[in-house]
């Protein structure tokens, strides 16, 4: 399939996402609504089009991940926004989608080279589930953001309602990059005879997972969601990041 249908999609599926924003701040809910969801279908026939044409999960690499954890992030937002306390989060994360793909739309339809190990489904779920737990994350890190702001500006109390659905979000999350660890154990019985080989990669796994775990164990004599919101948002972020630039 030709790039050129990869720019369009990605580029239509990011300017639905900032028209939605212009049209929100007009007050014209509707209007924004339903240019939100097209941007999600439009990520989504993207992403479609390139399982299909590649015949394959995605993995990394700059327009794959890019494109993989703004979908993610689209149906989180979308599938959020009735809940309570959930509307604070519609101009941030509509950006940050449309950042992402912006990104993507910089290497549309580049996909990452036909490596003859991206064949196996246990290597193929050990990317694509590791990028769906970034995307995830992602959405865990605005929560987590929205919690601390309420508290640490006072402006709105519903900082618990955002605290709580931020550790959901983050469970889900590390269910999902154990999930991603499970394929990769599998991977290496079938590659390498076994299931453990300590290297920089296991020792990787092993703090991002740490990353993802520490948010829920800050000791309750703090000021608990202020110091939870606060390094829920570090530790997110950096999982995010690790994953996204590896």
């Amino acid at each position: 399939m030709p790039s050129l249908f990869y720019n369009i999609m990605v580029a239509a599926a990011f300017f639905a996402y900032l028209s939605g924003i212009a049209f929100n701040r007009q007050a014209r809910r509707g209007h924004a609504r339903f240019l939100s969801c097209l941007a999600l279908a439009l990520t989504l026939a993207a992403a479609l089009a390139g399982v299909l044409e590649n015949f394959r999960l995605p993995v990394y690499g700059l327009y794959e991940t890019s494109l993989h954890m703004a979908l993610v992030l689209g149906v989180c937002l979308e599938f959020s926004a009735h809940r309570p306390g959930m509307a604070r989060l519609w101009y941030p994360g509509r950006i940050l989608a449309a950042a992402l793909l912006g990104l993507a739309w910089t290497a549309a339809g580049e996909f990452r080279f036909d490596f003859y190990i991206y064949h196996s489904l246990t290597v193929q779920l050990f990317f694509f589930l590791r990028i769906t737990a970034a995307g995830l994350a992602l959405f865990a890190f605005l929560l987590f953001a929205t919690a601390w702001t309420d508290t640490f500006f006072k402006k709105v109390r519903n900082d618990a309602i955002a605290m709580k659905q931020g550790v959901n979000a983050l469970v889900a999350a590390g269910i999902v990059f154990l999930s991603a660890e499970l394929s990769g154990t599998l991977w290496c019985m079938r590659g390498w005879g076994d299931i453990w080989h300590w290297s920089a990669n296991f020792f990787e796994s092993a703090a991002l997972f740490l990353l993802l775990m520490l948010p829920l164990h800050v000791p309750g004599g703090l000021k608990r969601n202020m110091a939870n919101a606060w390094v829920g948002m570090v530790c997110t972020l950096l999982m995010v990041l690790a994953v996204a630039v590896p």
